[in-house]
C-alpha cells in the first residue's frame, strides 16, 4: 500500500483499486539481498523509491 500512496502523491490522483484475498503462491513479504550486485558489479543503489518516481 505504501507504493500506491507514493504514486498517488506524485501524480496528484487518487488510485482506484480493489483489495482481494491473497492467492496461493502470493508472497506476503520479501527481503532483497543485493550482496551479489555489490560483489559482482561493485554497485549499491542509493535512490529511494519516492525520488526515483519523481
Amino acid at each position: 500500500m505504501n507504493f500506491i500512496y507514493i504514486l498517488e502523491k506524485e501524480f496528484h490522483k487518487k488510485a482506484t483499486y480493489t483489495i482481494i484475498p491473497m492467492h496461493n503462491g502470493d508472497v506476503y513479504k520479501t527481503w532483497t539481498d543485493i550482496y551479489q550486485l555489490k560483489k559482482n558489479y561493485d554497485y549499491l543503489p542509493t535512490i529511494d523509491i519516492e525520488f526515483g518516481i519523481h
